[in-house]
């Protein structure tokens, strides 16, 4: 199992060098976060499918910040369709 864990950590690690690298030399600093937290939400979830972790998924950001911005935008314009 601690061969599975340095293998995620090392290649995700890897993802991570080579995308700030390209990012960097591109000038477009500000997509710097954007990349780091979708890369270790990535990391997050294969470590959690290698050990069997309970806890948020995949669909966990789509529940926490579009259902509800979805909700909104439905009492803006009215309610929801009869």
């Amino acid at each position: 199992m601690i061969i599975g864990l340095l293998a995620v950590v090392a290649l995700y690690t890897a993802f991570l060098w080579i995308g700030i690298r390209s990012i960097v030399r591109k000038g477009r600093r500000t997509d710097l976060f954007l990349y780091a937290c979708l890369t270790g939400w990535c990391a997050y979830l294969s470590l959690g499918k290698l050990y069997d972790w309970t806890g948020p998924g995949i669909v966990s950001p789509v529940s926490a910040l579009f259902i509800p911005v979805g909700k909104w935008i439905e009492q803006l314009f009215g309610g929801p369709p009869n």
